[in-house]
C-alpha cells in the first residue's frame, strides 16, 4: 500500500470511529436508567429520567429491549405526576425490541367538579409517550397498553388526557410497527403545528374514545394501518363519544388539516363512526383508498362523514352496517367529495346526502351500492337530496325489500343522474325512483 493510500485509509478508519462514538453517545438504553422491564417493577422514574436526559441533550436514541415496562402511576389532581414528554428534541429515535409499555389503569375516576354542565375527574391515566416541538422523530417496535379495561369511573365523567401517544407541533415524524390499545381516550393524537407524518403498520385498537384524532396536521401518510374496535374497552369503563376509528377535527385557531392519505388501511368494528371528517372550512385534500371499512358492529347512523374540501374515497370496500355514508354535513357546507370505484353496503339508506348548499359538490361514480337490510325499506335507498353528480352506479336492492307502493329511491336535486342501473339478484329492474329537482336524468 502506498503512503498516500495508507493515509487515506487511516482517515477513513478514524472517521468511522468518531461517527460510531458520536452515535454511541447519542444511543441510550432505558435499563441504564434503572428500568427493569419485568412487568412488576415500577419503571416510571426510569422513563422520566430518560426523557429528561434526552431533552437536555436535544437529541438522542432510546432503546427499549424486550420486556414489559410498567408505569405504575396516574395523575391525581396536584400530585405532581407528569406525562413522559420529549420536548424541543431534534433527531430522536425510540426503538423497541418487542417492548411493551404497560400504563396503570387499575384506578377509579371519581367526579371532582362540575363545569358548564359536564362532570370532570382529577384522576387521569398518564401519557406514556408525548412529544412537543420535536423534529425528525422515528419510533418503531413498541406496544402500549393503556389498561382501560381495568379502569372504572363515575357515570358521565368526561374524558381528559389518558392518550397513549401525543404529538404537539412536531415535524417529520415516522411511525412503524406500533400496537396502541386500551387507552382511556385516544390511541394516537396529533395537534399543534404538526407536519410531515408517515405511519405504517400501526394498530390502534379497543381505545375508549378514538383510534386516532387529528387536530392539526399538514402532510400525512398512513399505510397499512388499522383503527379498530374503538369503544369496546372490554371492562366496566365503557367508552366516550364519538367512539370513532379516526376523527379529523381541526380547531378554528390552528393551521387545519391538509394533504392526508390513508392507503390500504382498515377501519372496522368501531362503536361509533368509522371515519369522521366534518369541517370543510379547515380540512382539505383527504384521500382514502384501497381500504376496508366495516361497521357491522357500529351503532351510529353516520358511519362515514366525509365533509371536507377535496376528499376522495376510492377503490375501497365499505360496509356501513346499520348506518350510512354521508358525503356532506348540513351544518358544515362547502364539501368537495369524490366517491368512486367502491363497493358500498348498508342496511339503512346507503348514501345519505341532504346538504343543498351550492357550496357543496359531490361526485358519486362507478360504485356498487347494495342494500343489506332484512326488511322492506323503511326509508329510501339511496337517499340523495343535494347537489350530487350520480353517474354509472350499480344499485342492488333485493326485490322482496322494495316498497310495494311508493318511492324506493331518491335522487333529488342532483346536478345529474346518468348511467345508473338498479339490480335485484343479478337482474336489472326498474324501481320507483324520485328525480324531483334533478337537472339532468339519463338512467
Amino acid at each position: 500500500m502506498k503512503r498516500h493510500d495508507s493515509f487515506v485509509f487511516i482517515l477513513i478508519v478514524l472517521f468511522c470511529f468518531i461517527a460510531g462514538t458520536i452515535n454511541a453517545q447519542n444511543q441510550i438504553n432505558i435499563k441504564n436508567f434503572g428500568a427493569k422491564g419485568d412487568g412488576k417493577s415500577n419503571d416510571y422514574e426510569a422513563f422520566l429520567a430518560a426523557a429528561n436526559y434526552i431533552n437536555k441533550k436535544g437529541t438522542g436514541e432510546l432503546l427499549l429491549p424486550k420486556g414489559v415496562y410498567l408505569l405504575d402511576v396516574y395523575n391525581v389532581g396536584t400530585s405532581g405526576i407528569k406525562n413522559i414528554q420529549f420536548e424541543n428534541v431534534t433527531n430522536l429515535k425510540i426503538l423497541g425490541m418487542e417492548a411493551v409499555i404497560d400504563v396503570k389503569g387499575n384506578f377509579h375516576r371519581g367526579i371532582n367538579k362540575l363545569h358548564k354542565g359536564f362532570y370532570y375527574s382529577n384522576s387521569t391515566a398518564i401519557v406514556p409517550l408525548s412529544f412537543k416541538n420535536c423534529n425528525n422523530i422515528f419510533i418503531s417496535g413498541i406496544e402500549i397498553n393503556g389498561n382501560v379495561d381495568k379502569m372504572t369511573r363515575d357515570s358521565n365523567v368526561m374524558e381528559t388526557g389518558g392518550r397513549l401517544m401525543v404529538f404537539n407541533s412536531c415535524k417529520t415524524v415516522k411511525l412503524k410497527n406500533l400496537y396502541l390499545h386500551h387507552a382511556q381516550s385516544d390511541g394516537l393524537y396529533i395537534s399543534g403545528n404538526s407536519s410531515n407524518f408517515t405511519a405504517s403498520n400501526i394498530i390502534s385498537a379497543n381505545n375508549g374514545r378514538q383510534g386516532m384524532s387529528i387536530i392539526h396536521l399538514i402532510n400525512g401518510s398512513f399505510k397499512n394501518c388499522s383503527f379498530i374496535n374503538t369503544g369496546f374497552t372490554e371492562g366496566e369503563y365503557g367508552y366516550h363519544a364519538p367512539g370513532a376509528g379516526i376523527d379529523i377535527e381541526p380547531n378554528s385557531n390552528g393551521p387545519g388539516v391538509e394533504n392526508v392519505l390513508f392507503d390500504s388501511c382498515t377501519f372496522t368494528n368501531n362503536k361509533g363512526s368509522q371515519i369522521v371528517i366534518s369541517s370543510p372550512k379547515y380540512t382539505t385534500n383527504i384521500i382514502i383508498r384501497n381500504s376496508n371499512i366495516d361497521a357491522q358492529k357500529g351503532n351510529s347512523g353516520y358511519q362515514l362523514i366525509l365533509a371536507a374540501k377535496k376528499v376522495r374515497l376510492e377503490n375501497s370496500y365499505i360496509d356501513c352496517g346499520p348506518g350510512n355514508l354521508c358525503p356532506t354535513w348540513n351544518s358544515q357546507p362547502g364539501s368537495e367529495v369524490i366517491i368512486k370505484n367502491n363497493i358500498i353496503k348498508s342496511a339503512s339508506r346507503g348514501i345519505l346526502s341532504t346538504d343543498k348548499s351550492p357550496l357543496s359538490h359531490v361526485l358519486i361514480e362507478n360504485n356498487t351500492i347494495e342494500y343489506t337490510g332484512n326488511e322492506i325499506l323503511l326509508s329510501y335507498f339511496p337517499y340523495i337530496q343535494s347537489n350530487v353528480s350520480f353517474i354509472n352506479n350499480k344499485i342492488v336492492i333485493p326485490e322482496q325489500f322494495l316498497k310495494p307502493k311508493g318511492i324506493s329511491s331518491l335522487i333529488q336535486n342532483a346536478t345529474i343522474s346518468s348511467g345508473n342501473k338498479f339490480y335485484s339478484y343479478g337482474k336489472e329492474i326498474k324501481p320507483n325512483v324520485s328525480y324531483t329537482g334533478t337537472k339532468t336524468v339519463n338512467d
